[in-house]
């Protein structure tokens, strides 16, 4: 999302051009990387299945809302929210099933730092996208100053991603930060 939201303002700053159209074509990719992640972290191989069927099922619901009910450079009226809501949910249910481990304290492992982590940048996102429409239609300086927030929530989210990967210094001896569970 760092990538998307950086292109996207080099894009309308630099060549004065609609940049949305990058926020909507990743994010079935955004969606599905995320999503894969948090279902590798799942321990519940029934919730797993499931959750790596929300994937394509997205992709298709994305693809529907692109084809049929959004252009290309509006912002995605459904996609979006969906996306945060399951990805948000996807990161509490993983904190929720850490915090229950009393082994170690959630702070030392690496999924609870970057579930943190999408948890503010997906929430927030959310509360964006549910506000923007109105804002874009009667208030666009006051949506743009909203729209400006992302910034911020991007590098709290950044700084608890650090969190995570400082965790995996201190836990790893080889092993991949997607099968730390």
């Amino acid at each position: 999302m760092s990538i998307e939201l950086t292109a996207g303002l080099l894009l309308a700053v630099i060549y004065n051009r609609n940049s949305i159209w990058l926020f909507n074509v990743s994010a079935p990719f955004t969606f599905g990387l995320l999503f894969r992640i948090f279902s590798s972290w799942e321990v519940n191989k029934t919730v797993r299945k499931i959750m790596l069927w929300i994937i394509p099922a997205f992709g298709f619901f994305w693809l529907a809302e692109m084809l049929h009910l959004d252009r290309l450079t509006t912002l995605l009226t459904f996609s979006h929210p969906v996306a945060s809501v399951l990805i948000t949910l996807a990161a509490l249910r993983s904190i929720l099933r850490i915090s229950r481990n009393l082994s170690s304290p959630v702070t030392e492992q690496a999924q609870f730092w970057i579930s943190a982590g999408v948890v503010v940048i997906d929430s927030g996102t959310l509360l964006i996208s549910i506000i923007d429409g109105i804002l874009i239609k009667y208030a666009p300086e006051t949506f743009i100053s909203v729209f400006m927030i992302q910034p911020v929530l991007l590098f709290i989210a950044n700084l608890l991603f650090i969190g995570g990967f400082r965790c995996k210094e201190k836990t790893s001896s080889g092993s991949s930060l997607l099968a730390q569970g």
